[in-house]
C-alpha cells in the first residue's frame, strides 16, 4: 500500500504529465507542480533529483517573470545546499533570494532567508557578518532549525 507521500508524488507527476503550458498561468501552475515535486524528493533524501526539479521550476519562473516564485525556489535550493554542507553555494543562492525578497517587499521570505544566512554564519563562526534575527536569546528563534511563521512573531 502506498503512503501519503508516495501518493502525492504520483499525483503531482500525473498533474505534470497532463499540464498544458501555453499561457503564463499554465506555465506558473506547471512550475508550482514541479516545485512541489522537488520538495517531496528533497524530503525523501533524493537531493539530486530535487535540485534538478527546482532548476526546472526556476527556469519556468524566470521565463514568465515570476520573481516571488523565483525567490522561493532559490531559497529552497539554498536550503538543500546548506544541509549538504555546501555553504558557499547556499550563501550565494540565499543572497540572490534575499535581493529579490527585499526588492518586492516579501517580509516573511526575507526573514527566513536572513535566519538561514545568520545560521550559516554562526555555524562557520563568522560573528562579524552574522545577522542578529532575535533580540531575545532564549526565544524559539535561536534554534538550529528555521523558525515557523508563528515563531517569527516572537522575534
Amino acid at each position: 500500500m502506498l503512503g501519503e507521500v508516495d501518493l502525492a508524488k504520483i499525483n503531482f507527476q500525473k498533474a505534470l504529465d497532463i499540464s498544458p503550458s501555453e499561457t503564463t498561468d499554465e506555465q506558473s501552475e506547471k512550475a508550482a507542480i514541479i516545485h512541489n515535486l522537488a520538495i517531496i524528493y528533497a524530503q525523501q533524501g533524493q537531493v539530486e533529483q530535487a535540485i534538478a526539479l527546482y532548476q526546472q521550476s526556476l527556469e519556468i519562473k524566470e521565463s514568465i517573470g515570476n520573481v516571488q516564485g523565483k525567490a522561493a525556489t532559490l531559497h529552497q535550493m539554498a536550503g538543500i545546499y546548506a544541509q549538504q554542507g555546501k555553504v558557499d553555494q547556499a550563501i550565494n543562492l540565499f543572497n540572490q533570494s534575499l535581493e529579490i525578497e527585499e526588492r518586492i517587499g516579501d517580509v516573511r521570505g526575507k526573514a527566513m532567508t536572513l535566519w538561514w544566512l545568520g545560521h550559516l554564519a554562526k555555524e562557520q563562526g563568522d560573528f562579524q557578518t552574522r545577522s542578529p534575527i532575535s533580540k531575545n536569546p532564549s526565544s524559539s528563534c535561536n534554534t538550529s532549525n528555521p523558525p515557523t511563521q508563528a515563531q517569527f512573531r516572537e522575534c
